[in-house]
């Protein structure tokens, strides 16, 4: 059957009002990576120029919107990004849409608190070797995700003849200062992770085998024995009475606004070249009307040099 797992990378679930009532599913062996922040940062910020290059399929106007860009500009665009990105990820979807500089002390302890919870917590920083390491001790697999890795920020640049760094905000250090609640939770991850690391050596040296198959047949056929939050979004088991499909109204508005936030940066941009243009046209008009007042001058000279015959 191979391996089967599910990822999520929007935000923890059961959050839309309180995220008091966010967790993670016990029927699942629960496993996080976490990203020193200033690195999670600049790379999702490539991902999203990479991403609109790609979607645009237009260089000019890819090149209005996004070249030398600040801060406010990523504010307006993608909030989330910027701003304390993995808290929000862990609180549910009320935190996730907060608004920007809301987040803090509360959060933080809150974050932390889930992140206990977890089976396995993993520190990208590591390196490759360690992760692999970690997640063959913990989980089991002589295969890790690296082997199905296929996102490199490097080859698609070449791929896309793409250069990131006029497209990077110009004051990244603003933006990486605003990350100090997301670096403290990260910070707590990594006294997380030294300690399942010591834990998963033990219980190796002691003979110890991760992950107990799940017993499929109490589940077959039992709607009440999947009492997972995430699962139950997704097509019902056999025999259930409920709906097959949730409705997700919150989804749906997210989405939206997400369009009209893209319009609206579309539009900026527009306008922006308009202005420009405007201003390239006025100093064009200026610059003939200047020359054309020297030419008038010099034909006047030349008119006034024959009468006095020195031409």
């Amino acid at each position: 059957m191979g391996y089967q797992y599910f990822s999520n990378e929007y935000t923890l679930h059961e959050g839309f009002d309180d995220p008091e009532n966010v967790g993670i599913c016990p029927q699942f062996f629960n496993v996080i990576i976490i990203r020193h922040p200033h690195k999670r940062l600049l790379s999702h910020l490539k991902f999203v120029v990479m991403q609109m290059k790609w979607d645009y399929r237009d260089n000019d106007l890819f090149n209005r919107t996004y070249w030398s860009t600040d801060s406010r500009f990523w504010d307006e665009f993608g909030p989330v990004l910027v701003d304390n990105y993995m808290l929000r990820g862990m609180l549910g979807e009320k935190v996730y849409h907060a608004p920007i500089g809301s987040l803090g002390a509360p959060e933080v302890a809150r974050a932390c608190a889930i992140l206990q919870q977890y089976d396995l917590v993993i520190d990208l920083e590591d390196g490759h070797d360690v992760v692999d390491q970690i997640m063959e001790l913990g989980v089991g697999w002589p295969h890790t995700l690296r082997e199905i890795h296929d996102k490199d920020s490097v080859k698609a640049a070449q791929r896309l003849n793409l250069t990131y760094e006029p497209y990077i905000p110009q004051d990244l250090d603003y933006l990486y200062d605003r990350q100090a609640p997301d670096m403290e939770w990260y910070n707590f991850g990594r006294y997380l992770v030294k300690l399942d690391t010591l834990l998963l050596s033990v219980a190796k040296s002691l003979g110890a085998k991760p992950l107990p198959w799940l017993d499929f047949e109490k589940l077959h056929g039992n709607p009440h024995a999947t009492l997972c939050g995430l699962l139950r979004r997704g097509p019902r088991l056999p025999n259930s009475t409920e709906e097959r499909w949730m409705p997700n109204e919150f989804q749906s508005q997210v989405n939206a606004e997400m369009q009209a936030a893209r319009q609206a940066a579309a539009a900026k941009a527009a306008e922006r070249a308009m202005r420009a243009k405007a201003m390239r046209a006025a100093k064009m008009a200026a610059l003939a009307k200047m020359q054309g007042q020297r030419r008038l001058a010099a034909d006047v000279m030349d008119e006034e040099f024959e009468k006095k015959g020195m031409v």
